[in-house]
């Protein structure tokens, strides 16, 4: 994979790995779009960074990954790069009577949130020369913590959905990590 002259998407760019990804990939020389749920995260980054893209979008939410996906492919056509970030972790006590919409919520951001992406991206990545899909998982995924179970099995699932992913784009243009 090339590491500059990208057009980059990166979910959940505000914080932690994200922050630190849409820093090293903008100082690479890349275009870099980042979206999250809080404008103001997205505006101080920016005012940092006035070379990054914003976009504020809750990955958690089916209809704003459906917009975000036509508004970057509409706007930044050079896409090629998609890095499948945001997430949530959620302490679990599964002895206890859980809260089903919490665990939804961490379901749905850490991983159906990204197999749509892929999903809603891939066939526009397919049609660049040099695309990757990045998944960012977790060593939780094989050595779980007790007490976050649900963001461990999300993790993990992320980790199985790319090997099948990985197998799927074989013989396309696009590398899957």
């Amino acid at each position: 994979m090339k590491t500059s002259g990208n057009t980059i998407l990166i979910t959940g760019g505000t914080s932690g790995i994200g922050l630190a990804f849409a820093e090293q990939f903008l100082q690479d020389g890349n275009m870099v779009i980042i979206c999250g749920r809080r404008a103001d995260r997205l505006a101080q980054f920016k005012s940092k960074h006035p070379g990054v893209i914003t976009k504020v979008c809750d990955i958690a939410n089916e209809k704003q990954r459906e917009e975000l996906s036509t508004w970057t492919i509409k706007n930044y056509p050079a896409l090629n790069i998609l890095i499948n970030n945001a997430g949530i972790q959620l302490a679990t006590d599964l002895t206890k009577s859980v809260d089903l919409e919490r665990v939804r919520t961490e379901v749905e951001t850490n991983f159906i949130a990204p197999v749509h992406l892929t999903s809603l991206f891939a066939d526009h990545l397919k049609t660049q020369a040099d695309a990757a899909i990045i998944n960012i998982s977790s060593g939780l995924a094989f050595v779980p913590i007790a007490f976050m179970p649900v963001y461990c099995a999300t993790k993990a699932a992320i980790h199985s959905i790319t090997l099948s992913l990985r197998h799927q784009l074989k013989g396309t243009t696009v590398k899957v990590f």
